[in-house]
């Protein structure tokens, strides 16, 4: 999800430069258009590579679950967290998270997945962060809503992301007293 609004993103900055460039008057009008429609080419190309490029390296990640049978949200929830304590609705909701951030559909995803192995993306533009930014950043968010500071580098696997954050987020929604009460 992340990646498709980081993509519209991109290509709106790319449509706010042609405009930018159509609008200038330091550039006759011959040459602007010349400008503008190998932008607009170049954009295409790009945004169509992409498009058709950035699922291949999601295939890798894919590839490493290819027999495992996909586990509904609540089935996910009974056999592995129906005894945590945790609340089924920020169970789903951290697995959704993780799946998003790494771009693995939730349902393929496993307690015991550990993130910088089967959730990496070996293949990524980016081999420094293995392709796991967006969880980082994730965890970053979510740390400031909570108002605490985790030691992201001790959560190895989904379980462990889940149960960290799962904890956190139930200890602070129960030390905070409800509106109105003092």
């Amino acid at each position: 999800m992340t990646n498709q609004i980081s993509r519209i993103l991109f290509l709106g900055l790319c449509l706010l430069a042609i405009t930018t460039l159509w609008r200038s008057s330091s550039i006759p009008t011959s040459q602007n258009m010349v400008l503008i429609v190998i932008l607009f080419i170049l954009i295409s190309v790009l945004g169509l590579a992409w498009a058709f490029l950035a699922p291949r390296y999601n295939r890798g990640k894919m590839a490493r679950f290819g027999d495992r049978k996909p586990l509904e949200s609540d089935d996910f929830y009974e056999k592995f967290y129906a005894d945590s304590g945790l609340p089924r609705a920020l169970v789903l909701e951290l697995l959704q998270e993780v799946g998003d951030s790494v771009e693995i559909v939730p349902t393929l995803l496993r307690p015991q997945d550990r993130i910088l192995v089967e959730l990496s993306d070996l293949k990524s533009l980016k081999p420094a962060d293995g392709g796991l930014a967006e969880l980082t950043f994730a965890a970053q968010r979510r740390q400031k809503k909570l108002g605490v500071t985790v030691d992201i580098t001790k959560i190895q696997t989904v379980d462990d992301y889940i149960r960290r954050f799962g904890a956190l987020e139930v200890s602070t929604r129960n030390s905070v007293p409800p509106l109105g009460v003092s």
